[in-house]
């Protein structure tokens, strides 16, 4: 009786499809009808044959087909085996070298050795690419036709924010979409929102905890405003099927943000201090979290960036407890929020930021479309284009970073002297009281906007020495109440 190996292949794996199980059930059938003894099974589940993946099963056959461990292969097609005639041809040269044929239960014998075996073999191989390069077309066409009507052509897994019928939003996770897109665009890193994310104990569609990468990937969909995207643009004039979590504004913003070259984009260590980086040693660095021993104890502290640099050895740097200086700063904001008239906090900034980074990522995309469209004959224009729009991306630029140091994080600042002050003014008549409730409902706003109310109203230094007071204070906002005691250091 003559040895039979069933080779079983499908491209992906469908409920209207033949499975790899029902092919080898098909082929064990043909083997006894035809008295052949089945003595291995070689099998790729969900693998194309018209892309040359890798196909353990496929790589197994040709490998056992040249030791002569069988007589013939069976398959229920000839197009189980490729659709490409490069494998094809390597199949055919191993079962001749071998004495091999090959058995199908639609396309019956075939013997390679033999002239019409050959001929019927690579003609089969030379249709099937064909079928497979037309499929091909008519996918592609079918895809673009669906994103035109606004539907969702990729189904292979559900998208975050949206259930399983890509349509109706997941309330939980849509939720964590618009709040990052909201801290985002008011000054929270990327790296501050995996931690948020991944503290929530929501993963990502496929149970993988958030990284740089997806959350970036999640926040920039265009999906998320209800757009259509197809090879990388957003189809004009095309609204989706699904419900939206960001407007388009919202969205724009987003991605301007996290695709604008100069911000920082490496993980970084999140300040874990209310005055990190705010404060300054009297010799001008800033000052670094740290931890110094105190009556015993490693407590955490502030320290001067150039203590241990080596420079200026003769200029003493500052050291101070985190919680002393904490305090002060507090104290100070509150007395900001007390004392300061309301549009000062205002400034007039109506979502400046978002709208300078939309008008650099518009620019930006100019300067990649005019890339594209040099033609012969037209150099001196071409040039004069592209110098005006460097032009304009530098000052674009130049007004972004203005922006952003005089009145960075506007928008929050205004949303939190509202969290912070609330009806204070009219319901307390005691200024102590008043104070006290500044001071707590400052400290309740999450660190980021506590860190950012401190950079915009005040400029804290860290005296050296030993004495007490140690914390300057010089108000930004309300500047009535700078002096020149220095004891407005740590109580006003």
């Amino acid at each position: 009786m003559k040895r039979a190996a069933v080779y079983a292949r499908i491209s992906e794996t469908s409920k209207v499809a033949d499975k790899v199980a029902d092919q080898e059930a098909q082929c064990r059938a043909l083997a006894k009808r035809e008295g052949l003894e089945v003595v291995e099974v070689y099998a790729d589940d969900g693998i194309s044959a018209s892309k040359f993946l890798d196909r353990p099963g496929w790589t197994d056959l040709l490998g056992d087909i040249e030791q002569g461990r069988f007589d013939v292969i069976l398959a229920t097609e000839e197009e189980r085996f490729t659709r490409q005639p490069l494998e094809k041809e390597a199949l055919t040269v191993a079962c001749i070298s071998a004495g091999v044929t090959w058995h199908t239960v639609r396309d019956g014998y075939v013997d390679p050795s033999t002239d019409s075996g050959a001929f019927l073999s690579g003609l089969r191989a030379l249709m099937g690419r064909m079928e497979s390069r037309r499929k091909a077309t008519r996918q592609v066409a079918s895809n673009e036709a669906r994103a035109r009507r606004g539907e969702q052509v990729s189904k292979a897994q559900r998208p975050f924010g949206w259930e399983p019928d890509f349509k109706t939003l997941r309330e939980p996770e849509a939720t964590m979409i618009r709040e990052g897109a909201e801290a985002l665009c008011n000054g929270a890193s990327v790296q501050s929102l995996i931690k948020e994310w991944n503290r929530s104990g929501v993963s990502t569609p496929r149970g993988k905890v958030w990284a740089q990468g997806s959350v970036q990937h999640v926040l920039k969909r265009a999906r998320n405003a209800g757009l259509v995207e197809r090879h990388g643009a957003v189809l004009e004039g095309v609204k989706g099927q699904w419900e939206a979590v960001l407007s388009p504004e919202q969205h724009a913003a987003v991605v301007a943000i996290l695709t604008d070259s100069t911000r920082q984009v490496f993980p970084r260590r999140e300040p874990y201090s209310l005055l990190t980086s705010i404060a300054v040693c009297t010799c001008g660095s800033v000052m670094r979290s740290s931890t110094q021993q105190y009556r015993g104890e490693r407590v955490p502290s502030l320290v001067c960036a150039a203590r241990h640099s080596g420079l200026a050895p003769e200029v003493k740097h500052a050291t101070v407890r985190a919680s002393i200086a904490d305090l002060a700063a507090t104290r100070a904001v509150a007395a900001a929020f007390l004392f300061a008239p309301k549009i000062a906090f205002e400034g007039g900034l109506d979502n400046k930021i978002a709208d300078l980074l939309v008008e650099l990522s518009y620019v930006r995309a100019q300067k990649d479309s005019l890339m594209d469209s040099l033609v012969p004959g037209f150099e001196a224009q071409f040039q004069r284009k592209a110098q005006m729009l460097a032009e304009q991306e530098r000052q674009a630029v130049e007004r972004l970073e203005l922006v952003r140091r005089q009145d960075a994080n506007a928008a929050m600042l205004v949303a939190s002297r509202e969290a912070v002050v609330g009806d204070v003014h009219s319901s307390f008549d005691d200024a102590a009281t008043a104070k006290r409730v500044l001071q707590r409902r400052f400290l309740e706003l999450p660190l980021v906007q506590r860190r950012i109310l401190v950079r915009s109203l005040l400029h804290v230094t860290i005296l050296a020495g030993r004495s007490e007071p140690k914390v300057d204070i010089h108000h930004l906002v309300a500047t009535s109440l700078n002096w020149d005691d220095e004891s407005n250091a740590i109580d006003w």
